[in-house]
């Protein structure tokens, strides 16, 4: 039997878990949740995370795995981008017995679609899933991310990281154009990434600019009801996203979304924007109408992800 912590860090809020490993199969026995916000670093969250009443202090794991958000080094140090602080495994590693595993958060989040929560996945566009073939997901929460499942030939996966999420917005019209220019005159040269576009952090500017309203991420989630403007907008980016990922990979796997924004407001994948847009294209329309996308909703899936990938390297050193 091995006990895994694993743990969600993001720039928002940081959830971990509790892990049974009997060399089969995991059970989840126990989660909490910690606001990111209200630490300094990463090491003053699991120092505060150890002294708590949480049902496994990271000295008691036989693996601890930090899916963050952020660039992970060779060297286990994490940069989350949107906090500016940093997550030092090699350090963590020091202080325990048991194995320390960082990875990517999409990473977990790839690996979050070989967990059991694959049951609860359902269908957002269909298509034909080629199981030889590379698989994209994409996570829409505080940023956006990006992180890639490769068959390797024998059986087995490869879940590759990737920094997409902060490359350049695909713009599309004289009018998206204009809301890039307004979004950097209010944040900087970061409002050109898709990053700062098609997420959480990006909601609040696109709501003040097609409405003139105000609002933080929450207070922009609850009226989105009331903003069919705003929803057609963000379905409309999430899907052309999606499209150039699929295309610039070749994801016949599929797509699947994850996240944050489209958990908490599955109507930016089921809206006719979001498909229009993952459909478009002059030349490369009926391969993308092949590719299925799939939405995995359940808030626990990166902690399900990291829980795996700990297992795989539990199996891999048994």
């Amino acid at each position: 039997m091995a006990h895994i912590l694993a743990s969600d860090i993001g720039g928002t809020g940081s959830r971990f878990a509790h892990f049974l490993f009997d060399g089969r199969e995991l059970t989840l026995l126990a989660t909490t949740r910690l606001s990111t916000a209200d630490y300094r670093d990463g090491r003053e969250l699991f120092e505060d995370l150890a002294s708590g009443d949480f049902s496994l202090a990271p000295s008691e794991a036989d693996m601890v795995v930090l899916a963050v958000a952020g660039f992970v080094g060779k060297d286990m140090k994490a940069r989350i981008t949107s906090r500016g602080w940093e997550i030092d495994g090699a350090a963590l590693a020091s202080m325990i017995s048991g194995e320390v595993l960082v990875i990517n958060d999409l990473v977990a989040q790839a690996w979050a679609t070989r967990s059991p929560l694959a049951a609860t996945m359902r269908i957002v566009l269909p298509g034909m899933s080629r199981p030889d073939s590379i698989e994209a997901v994409i996570a829409s929460g505080t940023g956006l991310g990006k992180a890639f499942i490769v068959p390797e030939g024998r059986g087995g996966l490869l879940v590759l990281p990737s920094e997409g999420g902060h490359g350049a917005f695909p713009v599309a019209s004289a009018e998206e154009l204009d809301f890039v220019r307004f979004l950097c005159d209010r944040v900087g040269e970061r409002g050109k990434e898709a990053d700062f576009i098609v997420s959480g952090r990006g909601l609040p500017h696109l709501q003040v600019y097609l409405y003139g309203e105000e609002l933080n991420e929450r207070q922009v989630v609850a009226a989105l009801e009331r903003s069919p403007r705003t929803v057609e907008w963000m379905a409309r980016f999430l899907g052309r996203v999606c499209r150039d990922t699929a295309l610039d990979t070749l994801a016949l796997g599929g797509v699947t979304l994850a996240g944050g924004v489209v958990g908490r407001f599955p109507a930016f994948a089921d809206h006719r924007a979001f498909r229009e847009s993952f459909r478009h294209s002059a030349t490369m329309a009926d391969l993308l109408a092949s590719i299925p996308v799939r939405l995995l909703a359940d808030e626990a899936s990166g902690l399900w992800g990291a829980a795996r990938a700990g297992m795989e390297r539990l199996k891999e050193g048994g």
